[in-house]
C-alpha cells in the first residue's frame, strides 16, 4: 500500500477528520495542438526534502529584471509565508527601490546594457552570487518580465542557478501587450520558452489577456490585475503548503499533480460569496482568461486550492465542488489533488485557485 492509499484510509477511519491528501480522476483527450515545450532536466519537487522538519517549508520569490522587481516591491505585505524575496538587475537604483531582502546586481555600468549577449556573460558572472541569495530554500517563485534586455535575458540564467541547488521553481512570467510591437513579443517569446525548459512549472501572464472593452481602461488598472492574478495564485498555494489546514497538502502531493504535464501550466483564480460561494468561484476559476475549459479538459494533472473565511462551510458543498471539479478533466490517467484552509481575511466567503499542468 503506497503512502497516499494509507492516509486515505487513516483520514476515512477518523472520520474524515485527519487532513488528507486528495486524488482525484482521470480521463483521455491529449493536448496536441497546444505549442507546449519539452523540459531538460528539471529540478524534481521531491527532492525538497521533509518540509516537516520546520514550521512551514521556506518559500521565496525572485524578481528577475525591472518590471518584475516593481511588481514585487507593490507586493509586498500580500505575500504570506514568504522565507525571503530577492530582486535581480542591472540598475543599483532599480534594486534600491525594491527593497527586497537580497539583492543581486549583474554589471557594474554606469550605463543600461542594451547588448543581450554582454547582458548574459554577466548574468552568468553573477551566478555564484546568485545562488548564495537563494540557497536554503525549499521552493521558488521566479518572476519575471518579458520583452525587454533584462528580465528576459537574466531569468534563464537565475533558473541554471537554481538548478544547481536543486531547488524547484516556479516560473511566473508576465509577457507584452500587443502594441508592445511584434519585436518584443518575439523576444519575449523566446524567453518564455528558454525559461519553460529550465524550470519544473513555467506560468504565462500575458497582459494582453488582462484588457477588456471597457475604453476609458487604464494601463494601471491592467497591470494592477496582473500582479492581483499572481498575488492570488502565490497566496492560495503558499497557503495550502504552509498550514495543516481542512485538506492538506504536502510537497509530494503538490509534485504529483503538476510534473504530470510538460511543465506548462495554466491557471486560474475565482471567488464567491454566500451558499453557492464555492461553485461561483470554481465557475470563475475555470474560466480565467489563463485557463479556460478546453485547457482544463486537457490537463495531466491539476492542483485545486480552495480558502474559505469560515470553518463553518458545509462538507457537502465542498464535495459538490469537487464533484463539479472532477468533470471538469477528462484524461483517464490525469491526477487532481485538492488542499483547502480556513483564512478569516479573505475578502469574500470562498477562493479558488487552479493550476492545471498541460
Amino acid at each position: 500500500m503506497n503512502r497516499r492509499e494509507f492516509l486515505k484510509i487513516l483520514a476515512l477511519s477518523a472520520g474524515a477528520s485527519t487532513a488528507m491528501p486528495a486524488a482525484a480522476i482521470l480521463n483521455t483527450v491529449g493536448v496536441g495542438q497546444w505549442p507546449l515545450i519539452a523540459r531538460d532536466s528539471p529540478a524534481n519537487f521531491t527532492d525538497m526534502g521533509d518540509a516537516s522538519d520546520t514550521d512551514f517549508p521556506k518559500i521565496g520569490i525572485v524578481a528577475a529584471g525591472s518590471g518584475a522587481c516593481g511588481m514585487l516591491r507593490n507586493s509586498q505585505g500580500n505575500l504570506p509565508y514568504l522565507e525571503r524575496s530577492v530582486a535581480i538587475d542591472t540598475s543599483p537604483f532599480v534594486l534600491h527601490r525594491t527593497k527586497a531582502d537580497r539583492s543581486v546586481r549583474v554589471g557594474q555600468s554606469a550605463d543600461k546594457i542594451t547588448d543581450s549577449k554582454l547582458l548574459r556573460v554577466q548574468a552568468k558572472a553573477a551566478q555564484s552570487e546568485i545562488r548564495d541569495a537563494l540557497d536554503g530554500l525549499d521552493l521558488i517563485w521566479l518572476l519575471s518580465s518579458l520583452g525587454g534586455n533584462a528580465g528576459t535575458g537574466i531569468a534563464p540564467i537565475v533558473a541554471d542557478a537554481v538548478k544547481d541547488l536543486g531547488i524547484p521553481v516556479i516560473a511566473a512570467s508576465v509577457t507584452p501587450f500587443e502594441f508592445e510591437g511584434e519585436r518584443r513579443n518575439q523576444i519575449a517569446r523566446a524567453g518564455l520558452n528558454s525559461i519553460t525548459r529550465r524550470v519544473a512549472v513555467s506560468i504565462e501572464l500575458p497582459n494582453e489577456a488582462y484588457v477588456t472593452d471597457d475604453d476609458d481602461e487604464t494601463l494601471d488598472t491592467v497591470l494592477g490585475r496582473v500582479s492581483s492574478d499572481f498575488e492570488r495564485l502565490y497566496s492560495a498555494s503558499s497557503s495550502i503548503l504552509s498550514q495543516q489546514g481542512l485538506i492538506g497538502v504536502d510537497f509530494e502531493d503538490f509534485h504529483a499533480a503538476l510534473a504530470q504535464g510538460q511543465g506548462v501550466v495554466g491557471f486560474g483564480n475565482g471567488e464567491g460569496n454566500g451558499e453557492a460561494g464555492l461553485r461561483t468561484a470554481l465557475s470563475a476559476a475555470t474560466a480565467h482568461n489563463s485557463l479556460g475549459a478546453e485547457r482544463l479538459w486537457q490537463a495531466k494533472g491539476v492542483f485545486v486550492a480552495i480558502q474559505l473565511k469560515s470553518s463553518n462551510e458545509p462538507i457537502r458543498r465542498i464535495n459538490e465542488v469537487m464533484q463539479d471539479m472532477n468533470a471538469l478533466v477528462s484524461d483517464s490517467e490525469a491526477l487532481v489533488i485538492y488542499g483547502a484552509v480556513v483564512d478569516p481575511n479573505l475578502s469574500s466567503d470562498a477562493h479558488i485557485s487552479i493550476m492545471a499542468a498541460l
